[in-house]
């Protein structure tokens, strides 16, 4: 489960599903709402707390308390911009594991961020994080815009202490402009997906996929280096919103009914007209083998963009 417990944030990234309209403390439930939404979820296997700057919010440590109690393990995932000893002394004290987001560096990250001195802000997080002895992993978002420098920003990882690297494929929104130059086509994919495959082997460094792999385009006996997971969107995973609406995942743009007032059960049940689990898939998917684990990619995203039926984005190449 995903818990976006705000959509405020310090930066402005373009492959953020962010959307900045609900950017406002007063479109976020309270900290007694919180605490309610909790008290109705079973126990979970894994929650994210994201947002938005998850950490923004001056009770996010009451919050991660209250899901601690019945979450096995518990992740808070952050731009790494707000990071201070108090912060970093609350994240020690409450056992929460970190991920911090870094997809581009020095001058070249703050202009992705937009936000001018973001990476200086960055390097002094991870200082306090390791200042602390803080265990972190780091993400990064794959995109034509840090293509050419993949390693230098995976090395940066690296020194800076991450202990897993989460390399998540860049899937456009509503909303989002110049598409075409930022999103990855086929053969750009593979290429990264080669050169991530070489530096988890030589560095020893485990790294997973955060948006399905398509078999069809990058088979996994090619890059054995790579977790490359399914997606549970919409039948073993769900997402809760700053409103705490349900909703299949982060990238999905409908929202359900809020748990505040009614059960998960009836929650889910409220949403399935929009789980596209047994929705009609893009006709290059219908009789693929390879169907039954990536689902025809990121659905999503495609749904989000272009209707139900649509091709995941990495294929729009070809449908042009």
């Amino acid at each position: 489960m995903t818990f976006e417990v705000t959509k405020r944030c310090p930066l402005n990234c373009f492959y953020c599903y962010n959307l900045i309209e609900n950017d406002l403390e007063s479109n976020e439930l309270s900290t007694v709402q919180w605490t309610r939404l909790i008290e109705k979820l079973p126990e979970l296997e894994t929650g994210i707390i994201t947002g938005g700057e998850p950490l923004l919010r001056k009770d996010i440590f009451t919050i991660t308390r209250k899901l601690r109690a019945n979450t096995e393990n518990l992740i808070i995932l952050t731009s790494g911009q707000v990071m201070t000893d108090e912060i970093a002394s609350g994240i020690s004290d409450t056992g929460v594991a970190l991920q911090v987001q870094i997809s581009q560096l020095g001058a070249r990250y703050d202009e992705n961020t937009g936000r001018r001195g973001a990476f200086k802000k960055l390097e002094s997080s991870l200082i306090i994080l390791n200042k602390y002895n803080i265990p972190f992993t780091t993400s990064i978002v794959l995109s034509m815009s840090n293509r050419k420098s993949l390693e230098n920003i995976l090395s940066f990882h690296l020194a800076a202490g991450s202990s897993h690297l989460l390399a998540i494929r860049y899937i456009p929104q509503v909303g989002q402009s110049d598409l075409g130059r930022k999103l990855l086509g086929i053969e750009d994919y593979r290429d990264l997906l080669k050169r991530l495959n070489r530096f988890s082997k030589k560095n020893k460094i485990p790294i997973s996929l955060g948006i399905p792999n398509l078999p069809c385009v990058a088979p996994k006996k090619d890059y054995k280096e790579i977790n490359m997971p399914s997606c549970g969107a919409g039948n073993h995973y769900f997402t809760i919103d700053q409103l705490g609406r349900l909703k299949i995942c982060p990238h999905h743009i409908s929202s359900g009914l809020s748990l505040l007032n009614v059960s998960l059960e009836e929650a889910v049940a409220g949403i399935a007209d929009a789980i596209f689990i047994n929705k009609k898939l893009p006709v290059r998917c219908e009789e693929c083998v390879f169907t039954k684990n990536c689902g025809g990619g990121c659905r999503s995203g495609a749904i989000s963009l272009a209707g139900e039926g649509s091709p995941d984005p990495l294929f729009w190449e070809l449908e042009k």
